[in-house]
């Protein structure tokens, strides 16, 4: 199974420069085991960190279309909350056939 992992921002507001410079991107750990078990398993998997990518909801969105995954999921701290409902319908619509 070819499975995506989204690591997102909690707005696009974040993606200003200001903001990117006080901030640095670090491994999502929790993705990292997630996806070296799946992976040891025989499955597909790629991360996609949308801080450390600098990529707008649209560039995400198209990213992970180009992908075409049987799985998405998403890592959701709680102010990431509304921006995760708005990628998951995007996901919804763009990969209409993966879980």
């Amino acid at each position: 199974m070819h499975i995506v992992f989204i690591n997102p921002i909690a707005s696009e507001k974040q993606l200003c420069v200001e903001y990117r410079t006080l901030l640095r991107p670090v491994p999502h750990i929790g993705l990292a085991y997630l996806a070296a078990v799946l992976v040891r398993d025989g499955h597909t998997v790629e991360v996609v960190d949308q801080f450390a990518l600098h990529m707008s909801n649209a560039q995400l969105l198209t990213h992970v279309a180009s992908m075409n995954p049987e799985c998405v999921a998403f890592s959701c701290l709680t102010p990431c909350v509304n921006n995760v409902i708005t990628l998951s319908h995007g996901v919804r619509s763009q990969c209409p056939d993966a879980r």
